[in-house]
This record gives C-alpha cells, sequence and structure tokens, in this order.
C-alpha cells in the first residue's frame, strides 16, 4: 500500500511538473480610482485573478516591487469570498531566488500553485475587472465606504490623522448590506477607496476590491483589501 501510495504521488508531480503556466492579464485595480491626497502616490501592485471554484473561492496574486530594499514579492492567494478567509496564501520573494522576477518568479514555485488551485477546485478563467455600479438581472448595485473611524497622534503624517476602522457597503433598491469591516493594515493609512469588482462566472457572487492609501517609502503608496458579496442575499 505504502508502494502504491508514493507511486500515485510520483506520477502526481510528474503531471503537475508537465504542465504550463498560463499567466492571467494584469490589473491595475486603481484605475477607475484617483487619490484624494496630497502627496506623490507610487506602488501600484500589480493583480492578476486565476479563476473561480463553484463555491466562491477564488485564486489571485498580488505582485509588489519594493522600494528601498529592492526586488519583488509575489503572493498568490486563495480567498474564500464566503466566509471571507484566506485558505492558502504562497510567498514568493526574488531576493530568495537569486532575483528572478515576474513569470520566472512563478514557474519556479509552479507545481505548488497548481496543486493549491486543485486542492480548491479552481477553474482558470479570464475575467474582467469592473467599475461600480454594476448591473445584474435588471438590479443596479453601488459600494461605498462607511463608518471611517480615526485616530491622532501618529508621528506626525497626515496632520496626525490616521484611518483606524472602515467598513464596505453594498446597496440596491433602498437596502444595504455591510460585507466586510477592516482596521488597515499599515498604521499610517489615511485614505480608503472602493476600486471595483469581479464576477464570478458560476454564481451571483463578486469579489469587491478596496485600496488603502498609507505612507511608504517617499510619498504614500496602496494596499488592497478584498471582500465577497453574494448579490442576492442579506440585504435589508
Amino acid at each position: 500500500m505504502k508502494h502504491c501510495v508514493l507511486i500515485f504521488f510520483f506520477f502526481l508531480t510528474q503531471s503537475l511538473s508537465s504542465q504550463e503556466l498560463v499567466f492571467p492579464q494584469k490589473v491595475n485595480p486603481f484605475r477607475y480610482s484617483s487619490s484624494v491626497s496630497q502627496h506623490t502616490l507610487y506602488g501600484f501592485p500589480d493583480f492578476r485573478l486565476w479563476g473561480w471554484s463553484n463555491n466562491g473561492k477564488v485564486a489571485y496574486s498580488i505582485e509588489k516591487w519594493i522600494e528601498g530594499r529592492g526586488g519583488q514579492i509575489i503572493h498568490f492567494i486563495i480567498f474564500d469570498s464566503v466566509n471571507g478567509n484566506m485558505v492558502f496564501d504562497l510567498k514568493m520573494d526574488s531576493y530568495e531566488q537569486n532575483d528572478v522576477t515576474n513569470e520566472s518568479l512563478y514557474n519556479i514555485f509552479k507545481d505548488t500553485i497548481f496543486s493549491a488551485m486543485k486542492i480548491n477546485n479552481i477553474i482558470e478563467q479570464e475575467i474582467s475587472f469592473n467599475k461600480f455600479p454594476i448591473s445584474r438581472n435588471s438590479i443596479i448595485y453601488y459600494s461605498n465606504i462607511i463608518d471611517v473611524k480615526y485616530k491622532y497622534g501618529l508621528m506626525g503624517f497626515f496632520d496626525n490623522i490616521v484611518v483606524s476602522k472602515y467598513s464596505v457597503q453594498i446597496t440596491t433598491n433602498n437596502k444595504r448590506k455591510i460585507i466586510t469591516t477592516f482596521i488597515p493594515i499599515n498604521l499610517l493609512t489615511r485614505w480608503v477607496y472602493v476600486c471595483g469588482y469581479f464576477l464570478s462566472p458560476f454564481e451571483n457572487r463578486v469579489l469587491v476590491i478596496t485600496a488603502e492609501e498609507h505612507w511608504g517609502f517617499e510619498g504614500t503608496e496602496l494596499t488592497y483589501r478584498f471582500s465577497g458579496c453574494h448579490l442576492e442575499t442579506g440585504f435589508d
């Protein structure tokens, strides 16, 4: 029995190794938005959406060039848009891979990527990134940031005012629901924006992308956050 398991694992590994990654188009999620700050905004991470499962999981990656230190860090993530949990996160750092970047960096880890997508039933598809509002089944949906909380006195940045908490809301037909409440990843976040969404090809569910603008190396930069929303349930 042990030998059968080893043989199966060998053939699975060989099968994965023989596949080639098909790279989805890079997306700038901030392309429909504009910064309201007076600072130089740099550091637009590139985003790729790899596919969805038929039960609400979505695979995406974020590619970021590192100011100061140099190099590139890519996170390949599988996100459960139903419960809001990250179920897989693969960090690929060019600094640890002889400065290999972009597609070549992905290819070093392609077996791990294929395996994660297979386990989570991700079906690769090219899916367009869109701006709000959503028009779906003759219903219009809007998204906005609400309940922004601030705190003061952090190191003199942004006139001593930074965001400490905020919520992402979807509204339709005078009904609404809060799909996520976030504490910013960076303590020096001053502004937050709704960027747009991807629509699942399997169900009436969307992945909403928001951006947090925070102080960076020489100006401000963005960190993206992700929320799942079913368009048919939970509104009041």
